[in-house]
């Protein structure tokens, strides 16, 4: 079964995002996070939307540091024009 948390991780792998910079970024406390790494509890799907959000911001706000400012809007890469919050 593909669940939340692999979907996440695999989520952060594609992106190049650490999944508690993530964590911290939604506004999620750390101990939540924990808990799902000694498998006591798993993400619910609220989590898993407000994690996924945070991820595609992170991941775009790392790729436009990495673009220079005066780059027009329609050459910058399809991730960055498509993900919205």
């Amino acid at each position: 079964m593909y669940d939340y948390y692999t979907q996440l991780v695999d989520e952060c792998e594609a992106k190049g995002i650490d999944l508690m910079d993530a964590v911290k970024s939604a506004g999620i406390p750390s101990s939540t996070y924990w808990r799902w790494l000694a498998n006591k509890t798993s993400p619910s799907e609220i989590t898993v939307r407000q994690l996924f959000k945070a991820i595609h911001r992170l991941h775009r706000e790392n790729t436009l540091e990495r673009i220079p400012q005066d780059t027009p809007p329609d050459t910058l890469p399809d991730a960055d024009r498509i993900v919205s919050d």
